[in-house]
């Protein structure tokens, strides 16, 4: 395998190592570090199935490092946040809340389903990875919590998506961006299922 069909993997990876060291640099109270480490994250999340596509190196493997990444940042995240601006997020804590145990649903419901995260990887958590992660950047830089409030309802909305998705499909398909995509899986997999009666 080239170098080139790496890079997707690698940016993965270095999520993996960066979400823990978001944590350090919350414990030692450098806020400074933390954002700019959790920008960095965004910028990796963004660019790796951007270059998985473009690179045609789009994989299995590729989608569970992603949803790995995805998973330990977003697990190390509250925590900083909590350690350098407590009384701001003691204040989001029902929103906080409702958005982890969103995120997290549907990687419970795809390990029950399918004894692994279902790494859809949907057009929905794409755009969400996008406006969630920027009204995040924007709280840690100015304390304004506006964005991430109102940015709630959607994760709410996509975690639903996802986990209708896992209940129509009996069988994992990463990289599925969107329920009408998922229901022509079905319909697919109905069709063969028929014809091989």
């Amino acid at each position: 395998m080239n170098t080139p069909s790496n890079i997707p993997n690698i940016l993965s990876i270095s999520r993996l190592i960066m979400a823990p060291m978001m944590a350090a640099a919350a414990f030692i109270g450098s806020a400074p570090a933390f954002t700019a480490l959790y920008a960095a994250n965004l910028i990796t999340d963004a660019l790796d199935g951007f270059l998985a596509r473009r690179l045609h190196v789009e994989s299995e493997l590729g989608a569970t490092l992603d949803s790995c990444g995805d998973l330990a940042v977003a697990m190390c995240l509250p925590i900083g946040a909590f350690l350098l601006w407590p009384d701001m997020m003691r204040e989001l804590i029902p929103y906080i809340a409702a958005a982890i145990c969103a995120y997290l649903a549907p990687v419970i419901a795809g390990e029950l389903r399918y004894g692994r995260m279902p790494s859809f990887h949907t057009w929905g958590a794409k755009f969400l990875a996008i406006t969630v992660g920027f009204s995040l950047f924007m709280m840690f830089l100015t304390q304004n919590t506006i964005f991430f409030r109102l940015s709630v309802p959607l994760i709410l909305l996509e975690s639903t998506e996802e986990l209708t998705m896992i209940a129509i499909l009996p069988e994992r398909h990463p990289n599925t961006p969107t329920l009408w995509h998922a229901l022509r899986l079905r319909r697919e997999m109905r069709q063969d299922y028929d014809s091989s009666d």
